[in-house]
């Protein structure tokens, strides 16, 4: 799967440097049994705003690889919701 796009709206025009994105899953592999909890789905540095759109977002992106693969999430069926 691919990793998710990530924006920013309204942001402060003196708004730059690079952002981070960490993606974690504190309920894995469920909220009730949190066996696995804290599973890195995605790490990646070095982002940067684009121009904002004409709902006024301002899309993050990225010139040099994640620190971590996007891992796309997979709760168990009928897994409560996670945070």
């Amino acid at each position: 799967a691919l990793p998710p796009l990530f924006g920013i709206k309204d942001a402060a025009p003196d708004t730059c440097g690079q952002y981070v994105v960490a993606m974690v899953d504190l309920d894995a592999p469920t909220p009730q049994n949190r066996s696995f909890a804290q599973i890195r789905h995605l790490l990646a540095g070095n982002l940067v705003l684009g121009n904002p759109d004409c709902e006024r977002v301002s899309m993050l992106s990225n010139s040099t690889p994640a620190v971590s693969n996007y891992v796309q999430p997979s709760p168990p069926l009928g897994s409560d919701p996670h945070r």
